[in-house]
Order: C-alpha cells, then sequence, then structure tokens
C-alpha cells in the first residue's frame, strides 16, 4: 500500500467520522457552582443533513443532586463544522445540588432517525459524555443553614409579597376570619425549590394553611425566569383582644456577597371584638340594661318517649352504616374502572392525533413534530415510515417539507409547512382508521353462525 493511498484512506475515514451524529454538554455558568444554586446544562445533538424524528431527550438521575427540564420545547439551528452542514437540536437541564461535591451526569443514550445523502432514514445514537459537575458549599451556607433548623437556603434572591382580604385598621369579631395571601418568588429557581413559608399564631388564635399553588415564570421568548409558590393562611379568631400576626421571614444566600439575608413580609396587629349575635343586636354579655328572665317550665320526658327516641336513633344510625358499607365496597372499584377509562383515552391514538392536527392547524412546527412523535407510538414505528407504507407521495412530500424546514432551514418557512401537511396527513390517517376497523370487524366471529 503506498502511502499517498494510506493518507486517501485515512481523510476518507475522518471524513466519515466527521459526518457522523454528534452530542455535545456544556454548562452556562462558571465552575465550581454552589450547593442550592440552579445551573444550566445545555445538551445538543447534531446529525448530518436533517432530523426526520425529533430526538427524545431523557430525564437524568443524578445522585445527591435534582436535574429537571422545565422547558420541554428544544431549539433547531443548523451550523458548519469541518465544511459539514449539521442540524441541531438543543435542550436544557436544570441542575441543582444538593450537598457538595462531583457530580457526572449518567451516560444515557439518544436514539434517533435522520435525512442520509440518499434521501432515506438513517438510524443514529448518541451516549450523553461523562460530564462532571463540581459543587461547593458557599462560606457562611453552613452555619446560615443551621441556624434555619438545616433548610438549605436557595442560592438566589428571594422576595415575599403578602395581601390581607381585609384593610388594615379593620375590627374583626370573635369568630371571624382573616386570610393572608403569601407570593414568593425566586430568580432563576424552580417553584419547588423555594422553601415554604411558617406562619405562627399566637394564642387564641388558629391558623389553617391551604396547599400551595407553585408556577414558573417565562419571558417573552420562552425564556425561563424563576418560580413563584402562593400559600394562603386563614387566621380564626376564638376570643376578643389585640393580637399580632408574626412577620414572615425566609432566607436565601447572596452568592455575590457571600453572605446569607432574608425576605421578609412584615406583621400585622389585629384588633378584635366581642361576638354579636345575629340581626346586628349586642350580645347579652355586652348589654348594658338588664333585662327580666323569662323561666319556662321544664319539658317532662316520659319512659316511652325515651324508648322511641333512642329506637329511631338506632334505626335511622343502622340505615347509614349498611348503605355507607354498600358505598365503601364499591367505591374503589367505581373509581377504579374510572380512573382506567380516563386513562385509555388520554392514551389513544385519536387524543394523539387530535394534538397533531391542533399544531398543524396554529402553524407551529415545533410542537406538531412533537406531537408527531408521539402520535407514533401508536403507528408501531415512525411517521415517516407508516407515511411510505400508505404509498401517498403527496403526504411523504409534505411531512419531508416539514422536516426540512424545521431542521435543515432553522424554521424559515415552518408555518406554511406545517398547514400544507395538515390536509394529507387527515386524509391518510382517515383512509388507515378505516381499514383497521374493517380488518378488526373481519376477525370477530359471527354471533350466530
Amino acid at each position: 500500500m503506498t502511502r499517498w493511498t494510506l493518507v486517501l484512506l485515512l481523510a476518507l475515514q475522518g471524513a466519515a467520522w466527521a459526518a457522523s451524529p454528534r452530542v455535545t454538554v456544556r454548562l452556562q455558568e462558571k465552575q465550581p457552582v454552589l450547593v442550592g444554586q440552579q445551573v444550566h446544562v445545555h445538551v445538543k445533538v447534531m446529525t448530518p443533513n436533517y432530523f426526520t424524528s425529533a430526538p427524545p431527550f431523557p430525564p437524568l438521575a443524578v445522585t445527591g443532586a435534582i436535574v429537571t427540564m422545565p422547558d420541554e420545547s428544544g431549539q433547531n439551528a443548523t451550523e458548519t463544522i469541518g465544511g459539514v452542514t449539521y442540524a441541531s437540536v438543543e435542550k436544557t437541564y436544570v441542575f441543582a445540588a444538593q450537598q457538595a461535591g462531583d457530580f457526572t451526569l449518567p451516560p444515557v443514550k439518544i436514539a434517533f432517525t435522520y435525512g442520509g445523502d440518499d434521501g432515506k432514514p438513517q438510524h443514529g445514537t448518541v451516549t450523553l459524555p461523562a460530564f462532571k459537575i463540581t459543587a461547593k458549599l458557599p462560606p457562611g451556607a453552613a452555619a446560615a443553614a443551621s441556624a434555619a433548623g438545616g433548610a438549605l437556603m436557595p442560592v438566589a434572591r428571594v422576595s415575599i409579597r403578602q395581601q390581607f382580604d381585609r384593610p388594615d385598621g379593620t375590627a374583626l369579631h370573635v369568630g371571624d376570619a382573616l386570610v393572608r395571601t403569601l407570593d414568593t418568588s425566586a430568580a432563576q429557581t424552580q417553584a419547588m425549590m423555594i422553601p415554604p413559608p411558617h406562619p405562627d399564631a399566637p394564642d387564641g388564635v388558629r391558623a389553617f394553611s391551604a396547599d400551595p399553588v407553585l408556577g414558573d415564570d417565562s419571558g417573552p421568548r420562552g425564556e425561563f425566569l424563576g418560580g413563584h409558590r402562593t400559600d394562603r393562611i386563614t387566621y380564626v379568631f376564638e376570643k376578643p383582644g389585640t393580637y399580632t400576626l408574626p412577620a414572615v421571614r425566609i432566607g436565601w444566600f447572596d452568592a455575590q456577597a457571600g453572605q446569607p439575608r432574608t425576605a421578609e413580609a412584615p406583621a400585622r396587629v389585629v384588633t378584635v371584638l366581642a361576638g354579636v349575635a345575629a340581626g346586628g343586636t349586642i350580645a347579652p354579655e355586652a348589654a348594658s340594661a338588664p333585662r327580666a328572665a323569662v323561666v319556662k317550665p321544664p319539658r317532662r320526658w316520659h319512659v316511652v318517649d325515651v324508648v322511641k327516641a333512642v329506637v329511631a336513633a338506632l334505626v335511622v344510625l343502622g340505615a347509614v352504616s349498611w348503605g355507607w358499607r354498600r358505598v365503601a365496597r364499591r367505591l374503589p372499584a367505581w373509581r377504579e374502572r374510572r380512573d382506567a377509562r380516563r386513562a385509555a383515552h388520554a392514551a389513544s391514538e385519536a387524543v394523539a392525533f387530535a394534538a397533531v392536527v391542533r399544531a398543524l392547524r396554529e402553524g407551529q412546527a415545533g410542537p406538531a413534530d412533537a406531537a408527531l412523535l408521539a402520535w407514533s407510538r401508536h403507528l408501531g414505528g415512525t411517521v415517516s415510515e407508516w407515511a411510505a407504507a400508505q404509498g401517498d407521495a403527496e403526504l411523504s412530500a409534505a411531512l419531508a417539507a416539514l422536516r426540512l424546514t424545521l431542521y435543515a432551514r432553522a424554521g424559515h418557512g415552518a408555518e406554511a409547512a406545517s398547514r400544507a401537511l395538515l390536509g394529507p396527513l387527515q386524509r391518510a390517517r382517515d383512509r388507515w382508521v378505516h381499514r383497521h376497523h374493517a380488518r378488526h370487524a373481519e376477525a370477530l366471529v359471527p354471533l350466530n353462525p
């Protein structure tokens, strides 16, 4: 073998390697990160030509850390590396270490299909590299967490806004309720990572907390801004007096200043008066003028009356107990059948296809591609393979046009391509469903042969 032949083979081998699918991982923030800090891990899958199916990004499980994907949508782009044009899909995971140390992302595999040079779908698989993230405990955080009862404080700016359902200075009476709403926000932190408030109630006041409402905030382009949680506490006053509903404090760690800080909702002073009788008249204990007491003769109970009342109560109690036992025996089975029907409907092919139609009709190429991937689970293969089996040239062309605009042209013309695919896809799916039902009917055994 001559030297030039060897050089040519090596060049061809390098070109083949360069045209293979790739995956890259990068951390947006600088390392080492802080324990409790939410950082962004960008995973990008690249392939030559264009994707024919969206790569499914799996969940990541890392011991000692919480890894989530707040935004399910991916960022599509094209780039040229070594003279080869790649289509790429990038998604962002949010990583938060719960303890100090080194963390390595698991080597999960991501499988997909992409367009080959001959126009036929090619199967590709990439493996996530062993990417390491180092987390350290910021100075002073250990002492602050110990002072907070061992709770890990978020490494992000936390703010609290509160609102009462009655204006300040409103006089309350015994038995009245006052609702306190706390809205806690944390920048670049998911809602589930925000510590819950712990409102205390003074003696003579009972506090009831409703289930919190969690939500994440996004910017105008869908970028993640932070999370917020809303808590509602209802105070019920049991006796008159002047009460101070204490302030609510949540600690957070300022990474730039290197010291803990506290977000606070201020206390409120409430005056509670003696109870007021129905109709607005003053209760007897608060009346200033005495009234003559009206003495009624005591009711005399006979033995027969007592026996009748006891028998009636036992009959009613027995009927209620019998009916409740019947309902209690049947209720779990009914709930199980109801949940099974709902789950079957939600996982049906018709619901999955309805999501495809909705996204195509609105001209949203990215959600439509994700909906096509979910619908393909009912087809026994990819949508491209299913379309080829239908023998519909218009459908295959429209599907290829959508994939080209989405992955090879960075979304240019994706709205028109989405709407152009809707008609051929609906007609092909109607024919496919009709054939499927016809085959199912033929397979049934006649009831009266």
